[in-house]
């Protein structure tokens, strides 16, 4: 076997692990991203998984960011336009 036939092969063997090792590492992602999907469900039982899509289109949101914003929402209407400055002074660090 000439020393280019032994440098052709090598390459294509080469590139057989390369393909194989990204194939593989697809995988692996893809079922770290299903497991994280479930730990998600399972510490947010009843709510959509951060992320998930409704049937609305949006992404659903946690149960805690809901009612964030209707707090938020209660406050602008109570306070008008003080509103923003409220809302400086108490996420100011």
């Amino acid at each position: 076997m000439s020393r280019e036939s032994k440098v052709t092969e090598l390459e294509r063997r080469l590139q057989t692990a390369l393909s194989e090792r990204d194939r593989a590492l697809e995988a692996l992602a893809e079922s770290r991203a299903e497991l994280n999907r479930l730990r998600m469900q399972a510490a947010h039982p009843g709510e959509a998984a951060p992320g998930a899509w409704t049937e609305g289109g949006r992404p659903a949101l946690p149960l805690r960011y809901r009612l964030a914003d209707r707090l938020n929402d209660g406050a602008r209407s109570i306070v008008g336009p003080g509103h923003a400055l409220l809302k400086q002074l108490l996420t100011r660090r």
